[in-house]
C-alpha cells in the first residue's frame, strides 16, 4: 500500500486530470448561472439574454463575483482565452476540494481506523471513488458548497466545544450557504448535533449561529450589489422552487429516486456503496457525518424535482460513513474468496468509469473551443445548420463566443449555398449534426475540420456507420477559386 503522501499525490493528479479533460458542465446551470452572469457583470452580455432565474433575482451571486474577479485577474495579465479562464476555474476548484479532503484524512485517518491499512484503504475511498473526481472537478456551486461545509464541519469533528472553533463553524457554514442555499439544511443538522449529542452550551452553539446569520446578512449585501436593487434571494428561490413549484415544472421524481438511481446506474458500484453507507449509518448514528448526511438526503427526497448533482456536498461524508459499514464487515477476518473477487470486481468497474467520464469527449464546447482557436480560418463566419452554434437550450453563449464572429442560421443543409452565395461568403465553419456532410457543394470545397471521433474510428466502424453517425462536426467551407483563362 501506497503512504500516505503518495495516495494524497495520485489523488492531486487524478483531480487535476480531470479538471483537464472535464471541458464541459455536468449540467448547465454550472455555466449559464456562474460564467454567464458574470459575463453580464462584466458588460459582455445583456441582461436579457440571461436565464429566468436572474430576472426573478433568486440565485446566489457569491460566486458569480468570484469568477467576475478571476476573469479580470487573468484578462490583466493577458489570460484572454475563455477555455484556459474555465480550467484555471476548475482547477481552483479540485485544489479547493483536494486540501479540505487531505485535512480531513489526516484527522480521521487514524482516529477512527487504527489499523494502518484501513486507514489507508479509506483515504484511497475518498480521492478514487469515480464520482469524487468527477463532481469537484467543476467549477459550480455544489462544490464550492461541499468545500465551505467541510470546512465548517473540521473545527467540530476535532472539538465541538472549541469557542474559536464553533466561531468559525459559523462563518464556514454560512459561507456553504451562500453558494448552495439547500447546505443550510446541513447547518441545522449540525447544530442539532452540537445541541443534542455534544451537549455543546447554548449559548456557545448561539454564537456560532450569529455568525452564520451575519454570513448571510453580508450575503444580502452582495446580492443587491449585483441585482442592483435590495433582494433577499434565498426567499426568493425558496418561494419559487417550493412555493410557486417552479422546480416541478423541470420534470419530478418518487421519493426513493436517490437511492434507486445511484444504485442501479452503476450497480457494479452503487449497489455495494449504498449497503455499506447503510451499516456505516447504524454503526455512526451519533456522527457529525450522520447528522449532517441524514437530513440533507430525507429533505432532498421529499422534494419533487430531483437531481444527483444535488447531493454532491455529502460526498465526503457520505464515504466516510460507507466505509465504517465496510471496515465492520472485515475488521480482525481475512477476507474470504469471493469477497476478494467482489472487491476486484469493485474496484475494477470503478477504475473503468473514471476513465470512460474522464474521456467523454463534450462535443458541443470540443467545437466552441475548435472554432475559438481557428476562426481565422473561417472568415469569422460560423453557420449553424438547424440552429445557431452558440446558443444551448435557447440561452445565448458569450463566454466562448469569439470577438467580431458573425454567426449565422439556415434552416437545413439544402438552403447552405443559397445562403453563402446571397451573402457572398467565401469562407465559414459549418456546424451540422452528422459526421458527413453529405453531396458536393457546387463551387465549394467542404473539409471536415473538426470532431470528437477521430478518423481511425470511423474508418474501423464502416462506411455505413459513419454515414448513420449523429454527431455534431465543424466543416471548413471555402470557395473555389475560378478556373484560370488560357492566352489566344
Amino acid at each position: 500500500m501506497p503512504s500516505e503522501a503518495k495516495i494524497a499525490g495520485l489523488g492531486l493528479g487524478v483531480l487535476v486530470l480531470m479538471a483537464v479533460f472535464e471541458i464541459g458542465p455536468i449540467h448547465l446551470d454550472e455555466y449559464f448561472q456562474l460564467i454567464e452572469f458574470a459575463q453580464y457583470q462584466l458588460g459582455n452580455t445583456p441582461a436579457s439574454d440571461l436565464p429566468w432565474e436572474f430576472h426573478e433575482k433568486m440565485r446566489p451571486t457569491i460566486q458569480v463575483w468570484m469568477v467576475v474577479g478571476i476573469i479580470k485577474t487573468l484578462n490583466f495579465v493577458h489570460i484572454e482565452d475563455p477555455f484556459t479562464i474555465a480550467l484555471i476555474l476548475r482547477l481552483i476548484s479540485c485544489l479547493g476540494f483536494w486540501a479540505v479532503v487531505l485535512a480531513f484524512n489526516q484527522l480521521l485517518g487514524a482516529r477512527c481506523f487504527k489499523d494502518e491499512a484501513f486507514s489507508k484503504m479509506f483515504q484511497v475511498s475518498t480521492y478514487f471513488i469515480w464520482f469524487v473526481p468527477w463532481a469537484n472537478a467543476h467549477f459550480s456551486s455544489e462544490s464550492f458548497s461541499a468545500i465551505f461545509l467541510l470546512l465548517g464541519l473540521y473545527p467540530l469533528i476535532r472539538d465541538p466545544h472549541d469557542k474559536r472553533g464553533l466561531l468559525w463553524a459559523g462563518l464556514c457554514l454560512g459561507l456553504s450557504f451562500l453558494f448552495r442555499y439547500q447546505t443550510g439544511i446541513a447547518a441545522a443538522g449540525t447544530y442539532l448535533w452540537l445541541l443534542l449529542v455534544a451537549r455543546v452550551p447554548v449559548a456557545r452553539i448561539a454564537g456560532s449561529s450569529l455568525v452564520f446569520v451575519a454570513v448571510t446578512a453580508v450575503g444580502v449585501i452582495v446580492d443587491s450589489a449585483f441585482y442592483g436593487e435590495w433582494v433577499f434571494a434565498p426567499f426568493n428561490y425558496l418561494k419559487l422552487n417550493l412555493v410557486d413549484g417552479k422546480a416541478s415544472s423541470f420534470g419530478t421524481e418518487p421519493w426513493y429516486y436517490y437511492v434507486t438511481h445511484f444504485s442501479f446506474s452503476r450497480p457494479l458500484i452503487g449497489i455495494p456503496l449504498v449497503i455499506l453507507f447503510a451499516r456505516g449509518l447504524v454503526l455512526r448514528r451519533n456522527h457529525l457525518f450522520t447528522w449532517v448526511i441524514v437530513p440533507f438526503v430525507v429533505v432532498h427526497s421529499l422534494i419533487a424535482h430531483k437531481e444527483m448533482r444535488f447531493l454532491f456536498p455529502m460526498i465526503y461524508p457520505f464515504i466516510f460513513v460507507a466505509f465504517h459499514g465496510f471496515h465492520s464487515f472485515f475488521e480482525n477476518r481475512e477476507f474470504p474468496g469471493y469477497q476478494r473477487v467482489l472487491t476486484r470486481v469493485f474496484l475494477g468497474a470503478n477504475l473503468l468509469v473514471i476513465l470512460l467520464v474522464m474521456i467523454n469527449p463534450h462535443e458541443t464546447e470540443s467545437n466552441y473551443r475548435h472554432l475559438y482557436r481557428n476562426i481565422d480560418k473561417g472568415g469569422g463566419t460560423v453557420i449553424g445548420i438547424g440552429q445557431d452554434c452558440y446558443e444551448m437550450s435557447g440561452l445565448s453563449v458569450s463566454f466562448y463566443r469569439p470577438d467580431g464572429v458573425t454567426s449565422m442560421v439556415v434552416d437545413d443543409r439544402a438552403g447552405l449555398r443559397e445562403l453563402l452565395e446571397e451573402n457572398r461568403i467565401d469562407a465559414a465553419f459549418v456546424i451540422h449534426d452528422r459526421y458527413d456532410m453529405g453531396p458536393d457543394l457546387d463551387g465549394y470545397s467542404v473539409e471536415r475540420s473538426h470532431s470528437i471521433y477521430p478518423e481511425w474510428l470511423v474508418r474501423w466502424k464502416g462506411a455505413e456507420w459513419r454515414e448513420s453517425l449523429e454527431s455534431s462536426t465543424v466543416f471548413l467551407i471555402r470557395r473555389k477559386s475560378p478556373p484560370q483563362g488560357g492566352g489566344a
